[in-house]
């Protein structure tokens, strides 16, 4: 926000009726504040409620200006409210096609109120204030659809489970959706139910004089199920019965939960703690909001889970509070025009190869003085591309892009005769693209970032024969096991890759590279018309023989679907459904016939 631009964080508060900051440290030249009675003013807290705030603490700045409109700023943690300064300044936000950053989108008269400090009492440490987007005309979305006529009056939002590698996403005016894991646009995920008015106000004051109803967002749930079983509302009996069945063992409560379990008797499983499902029934055809065990349950301290749903006592306000806990990796999408709400289940969950990542990591050596050793993913196909703003970094595991900065630095190899390290190398002004931690996400535990392998110019292959005299060659072998060690060599050496005890390079079978004439990199600016993997020419055989109808595998048109790529990002071989469907009855047979193999039961 301002001028110079100001980066804030703020706390998001989806019945926040106006965005507050606290502006004791707050500089802008393009600060304006609103002026008491003014048309804005009274469309934000009512004409008959309009009241004027003077500040006459030394010389005007942000939050201390006279003749200002003074709308309430609340806390909802600790109930505080401020009369204080209602203000307006140039907001900045970020344009995407729900894959890719496209450009950056200037708000000139972003309205909010400006805030002390003694109000972020009780918000996250660093926080400066509250981001509202509640029903209110001055909420951010209400604000940005008034804006900007092609953005539509919604609002998407996916919380984050974690703070160590996983970010969150907020998106304004409508889909698609690109949220990683998912592979797909996740409005196809959503289920719809109608979003109702509380004529009830909540605990927070109204911001408008005339409108006393709640402006958060209801939804009607008729009734909650435990493992498909209605439940009499007394949601952790029932819970605890259910996980009986289950042979959980209960332990001590700890507050504020009342239902607490040893995790030792928990298994884990793709959607977290296998405990009994809770589906809250709402308004719509066969429309559910399913909790799994990830959203429902509570890592308290070690070796105890307890169920995530507290005693609000009999004087609570709403009959149930989604809270956040519920809500992460959950997205959820308003549409403020229809009033209606779209939800999912947990995303993290849609896509069950990233249970495991089945990847495979290298030690890369940066920089100088004190080198930075890290474990950094092979990607045969690893590519950035260049635009006017840097390098886009993309994570095929995830199918996410970012726009990283483009660094050089040192890099330290191992020179070696293919048996024995002999001598560092240092390969000066190496390129490569500066990313962000939540770019991190889907690649194997511990690693921190991609070491790309691919023809591509700013590949590690080309660069080093560029900067010396090794061939542009690369050599892999992948390991098996877990902890295994494979082997990587670059240039043209021998090779002597354990158990194998002579020079493995006579083993070697060779084919032609083949340029594949289909990218499979995600569209993005300046993007090449053809991929940069490596890929062959690949026919088609079982046990000697030709797979019988391998016509099908000739009929496909190699202009649309390319050659046959090989990847260490995809952990299993994928084909098209012309082949797949053919190899699958040949091989069945083959193995029914030759091999006496025995057919089991599809596993789900």
């Amino acid at each position: 926000m301002g001028t110079p631009t100001n980066y804030i964080d703020l706390v998001i508060d989806l019945g926040g009726q106006l965005s507050w900051l606290n502006c004791d440290e707050y500089n802008s030249s393009s600060y304006r504040p609103v002026r008491c009675w003014s048309r804005k003013c009274v469309a934000l807290i009512g004409g008959e409620g309009a009241s004027c705030f003077d500040c006459r603490q030394g010389a005007p700045r942000p939050g201390c200006t006279k003749n200002t409109c003074a709308p309430s700023a609340y806390n909802p943690k600790t109930n505080m409210v401020i009369g204080i300064g209602a203000a307006e300044d140039t907001t900045r936000v970020s344009a995407t096609d729900g894959k890719v950053y496209v450009f950056d989108v200037d708000m000139r008269r972003f309205s909010f109120a400006c805030g002390v400090k003694d109000l972020l009492s009780g918000l996250a440490n660093g926080t400066q204030g509250i981001l509202g987007l509640g029903r209110a005309p001055s909420s951010l979305a209400t604000q940005l659809s008034s804006s900007f006529k092609k953005i539509q009056h919604k609002f998407a939002l996916c919380p984050p489970s974690s703070t160590k590698l996983l970010f969150g996403s907020m998106f304004f005016g409508g889909g698609p959706y690109f949220m990683p894991p998912y592979p797909e646009d996740a409005t196809k995920l959503l289920i719809k139910t109608p979003l109702i008015i509380n004529p009830v106000g909540h605990s927070r004051p109204p911001l408008n004089a005339k409108d006393f109803s709640s402006q958060e967002y209801f939804i009607d749930v008729k009734s909650i199920k435990i493992d498909g079983k209605p439940v009499s509302f007394n949601t952790s009996l029932d819970f605890v019965k259910e996980a009986a069945a289950k042979k959980m063992k209960r332990v001590g409560s700890v507050a504020p939960f009342g239902a607490c379990f040893s995790s030792k008797s928990v298994a884990n499983t793709m959607t977290g703690p296998a405990v009994p499902n809770i589906d809250l029934v709402v308004r719509g055809k066969n429309a559910f909001w399913r909790i799994y065990g990830a959203n429902s349950m509570v890592k308290v301290k070690k070796n105890v889970l307890c169920l995530g749903f507290v005693d609000g006592g009999s004087t609570a306000i709403t009959s149930i509070v989604i809270g956040g806990h519920l809500l992460e990796d959950n997205l959820l999408e308003f549409d403020l025009a229809s009033s209606m709400l779209g939800f999912s289940s947990s995303l993290l969950f849609h896509n069950s190869t990233y249970d495991a990542t089945l990847q495979y990591y290298t030690i890369l050596e940066m920089g100088t003085r004190l080198p930075v050793s890290m474990d950094v993913v092979v990607d045969l196909g690893g590519q950035v591309a260049p635009t006017t703003r840097g390098l886009f970094a993309y994570n095929p595991v995830n199918n996410s892009l970012v726009i990283g900065g483009l660094g050089e630095d040192t890099m330290t190899l191992y020179a070696t005769d293919g048996l024995h390290s002999m001598s560092r190398v240092y390969v000066p002004r190496f390129p490569f693209a500066c990313s962000h931690t939540d770019q991190l996400f889907g690649w194997a535990n511990g690693t921190r970032g991609m070491i790309g392998l691919s023809r591509t110019l700013i590949g590690l292959p080309i660069q080093l024969s560029l900067k010396s005299k090794a061939h542009n060659k690369l050599t892999l072998c992948l390991p098996s096991k877990k902890y295994g060690y494979g082997a990587l060599f670059i240039g043209s050496v021998p090779y002597f890759v354990p158990p194998y005890t002579k020079d493995a390079s006579n083993l070697l079978i060779r084919t032609p590279l083949i340029i594949n004439p289909v990218s499979t990199a995600p569209v993005y600016p300046q993007s090449r018309d053809h991929s940069d993997e490596y890929c062959i020419d690949v026919k088609s055989n079982i046990d000697g023989k030709f797979v019988s109808s391998s016509t099908s595998m000739l009929s496909i048109d190699r202009d649309e679907v390319g050659g046959t790529t090989i990847s260490t990002i995809t952990p299993y071989t994928v084909l098209h459904s012309a082949i797949y469907k053919d190899l699958i009855r040949d091989f069945v047979k083959k193995a029914a016939a030759n091999k006496k193999m025995k057919r089991v039961g599809l596993r789900r």
